[in-house]
């Protein structure tokens, strides 16, 4: 990564952060729990982020570990999703989530290879 797409994501990164610090002075506990909730029917996954993994793999840029292991994207499949799609947003959002300490809601899609693609990210 070069320098000035480094510098990039880092100053975006400090603004979401900014705005989600004014957004949690108003968020109460309930919502930031630990608990995770996977719903395998549709690919979406709640909780917090344990692993962020950032690969020179072509195919798989970014990989998304939840801190509780669960099935990514229906049942039987693998405990990671990728983001290739919006990688930049997608990496920022994710970054903020894990370094502010809250739980996000991924959506995904088993590709035509039989792994699970990010399609959204929402911070709770």
């Amino acid at each position: 990564m070069n320098n000035r797409l480094l510098m990039q994501c880092l100053l975006s990164t400090v603004l979401i952060m900014f705005s989600f610090k004014v957004l949690a002075l108003n968020v109460s506990d309930g919502i930031l729990d630990d608990n995770a909730v996977n719903d395998t029917t549709n690919g979406i996954v709640n909780g917090r982020l344990k692993t962020i993994d950032f690969s020179p793999h072509e195919h798989h840029p970014l990989r998304v570990f939840m801190a509780v292991p669960m099935a990514m994207c229906g049942p039987d499949t693998l405990d990671w999703a990728y983001a290739k799609s919006h990688y930049t947003v997608f990496m920022n959002l994710l970054l903020t989530a894990k370094a502010a300490g809250f739980s996000v809601e991924l959506s995904s899609q088993l590709d035509g290879e039989g792994f699970c693609e990010i399609q959204s990210v929402r911070i709770n």
